[in-house]
This record gives structure tokens, C-alpha cells and sequence, in this order.
């Protein structure tokens, strides 16, 4: 270990009066919306193309990870980490895209990581609300067949796509603190 995780570690550890790790499952709801252009003949300055968007919705479940600190018998806060796995897919196809070609194709997303900082509320000895900023990375898979009528943009290929993601919810304890 390097000397800034020994450090991160040891003031962690001297907060621990007021403090707690929690681990738990998350299952959820997703919506993805992708939109595409695809072009033929590559090569030539006057394209044709169409334009589409395409959505589906699944589930996902995430196992988590947290450090939270009650800073007064109200307020506290968290720093949490994630890894995810996302249920579901889109596929689609264009009838007669070049001749009597239909392209093909099938999306989703797979797996994600992410890490949150968490300020909370505490409503109750049995609530706890809580909403902040955090970053999530996941990995985004398409598979497609004829795409430009076999011209150097069909098959397989994945993706890494990262952003800012918010988090807000509520920790029902059933056993009072």
C-alpha cells in the first residue's frame, strides 16, 4: 500500500465513533436511448443516409459498497462504490437498406462501476434520506450485420462510456441504531 491510502485508511478508522461500513444489493430500472446515422457508400462525398433512434428499457442490479459518517444525530454522510450488471437489449433491423440488404443490429448495456459521495438525512432512527454526485463508467456492446452493406462498419465491438450520475434514495433500517 502507498502512504496516501495508509493515510486515507487511518483517518477513516479514527471517525469510526460515529461511523459504519454497509455493503447491500441494489435492483432497479433502466432507460437507454441511442441515436444513430448510418452512411453508404463511405467512400463517396454524396452519401446517402438515414437517421433513427432506438431505446429500450431494462432491469439492472448492483452490489455496493459504503463508509458512512454521521457527522450530527441529523446529518451524515457516505462514500460508496458499485459494480452493476444491466439486464436487457435492443435489437432492430432496416428492411431493404442497400438493395435488398437489411441491416442488422443488437445493443446493450452490460456491466457498469461507479462511486458516489452521499450527503444523508437522518428522518428517524429508522430513516434515512439521501441524494448526491458520483461517476459511473459501463460497458456499452453492439453487434451488427450489414451495416453499410458489409462495408468496413459491421460486427462487434465494445465500448467503456463514462459520466457524471446522481443517486438519491432512502435506507429503511429495520432494527433502531
Amino acid at each position: 500500500m502507498n502512504k496516501l491510502s495508509l493515510s486515507i485508511i487511518s483517518v477513516l478508522m479514527s471517525l469510526s465513533a460515529h461511523a459504519t461500513f454497509y455493503a447491500g444489493l441494489n435492483l432497479g430500472a433502466g432507460s437507454v436511448e441511442i441515436e444513430h446515422q448510418l452512411n453508404f457508400p463511405l467512400e463517396d462525398e454524396d452519401q446517402t443516409y438515414t437517421r433513427y433512434t432506438n431505446g429500450y428499457t431494462g432491469v439492472h442490479g448492483q452490489i455496493f459498497l459504503g463508509y458512512e459518517h454521521q457527522f450530527t444525530s441529523s446529518f451524515g454522510g457516505a462514500l460508496e462504490i458499485g459494480v452493476g450488471q444491466y439486464f436487457g437489449k435492443s435489437e432492430y433491423s432496416i428492411r431493404d437498406w442497400y438493395f435488398e440488404e437489411n441491416a442488422y443490429n443488437r445493443e446493450s448495456l452490460k456491466h457498469s462501476v461507479n462511486a458516489f459521495v452521499l450527503p444523508s438525512f437522518m428522518y428517524n432512527d429508522y430513516l434515512t434520506l439521501f441524494a448526491g454526485p458520483g461517476v459511473s463508467s459501463a460497458q456499452f456492446t453492439t453487434n451488427s450485420l450489414n451495416t453499410a452493406a458489409n462495408i468496413g462498419v459491421s460486427g462487434s465491438y465494445e465500448r467503456w462510456l463514462s459520466g457524471l450520475a446522481g443517486k438519491v434514495g432512502a435506507n429503511v433500517r429495520l432494527t433502531e441504531q
